[in-house]
């Protein structure tokens, strides 16, 4: 029968074994309850993305400008603009349409005078000055030039 040299007995071996197994498991349990951790950290900010992404001009103050590509696509379009774009028309005045202009009578009904409190181009007080221009405005008899104005008041008409 052969005889082998035994350093060790096998349950001292066990037993060394054991040992190492137990501080390879804690230290895995540490990385597991540290990742875990970060799992849970990383699924709330992910969740509070998602919020955000969710948000559009229906559920939230944000303008409906704001509004994503498909968030713009679901709002249902205005009844008229939909039908000026299946005529392929723009908004406005249409090309080859008469303008409405309010234009000026020679005869009018009443005659309405707006006087301006100051002159337009010396900015004096035009209380109790004399009109000398047309229906186009009121301006002094005197208007200064812009470096007389920089330089002091403008005198009393």
């Amino acid at each position: 029968m052969l005889a082998y040299a035994v350093s060790v007995e096998p349950w001292e071996r066990i037993a060394e074994l054991e040992g190492q197994l137990a501080v390879v498991m804690a230290a895995w349990a540490a990385e597991r309850a540290e990742l875990q951790a970060r799992i849970a950290q990383v699924e709330g900010k992910v969740a509070e993305l998602e919020k955000l992404l969710g948000r559009n001009s229906s559920n939230s103050s944000k303008p409906p400008s704001s509004d994503a590509g498909s968030a713009k696509s679901a709002r249902a379009e205005n009844a008229n603009r939909k039908a000026r774009r299946a005529m392929g028309r723009s908004q406005g005045k249409q090309p080859g349409t008469p303008g409405h202009t309010l234009s000026q009578i020679a005869d009018p009904d009443a005659v309405v005078l707006h006087r301006p409190d100051r002159c337009r181009s010396c900015e004096r007080c035009l209380d109790g000055a004399v009109v000398l221009g047309g229906a186009s405005g009121v301006r002094c008899a005197r208007p200064e030039s812009r470096r007389d104005r920089a330089s002091g008041p403008a005198a009393p008409l």
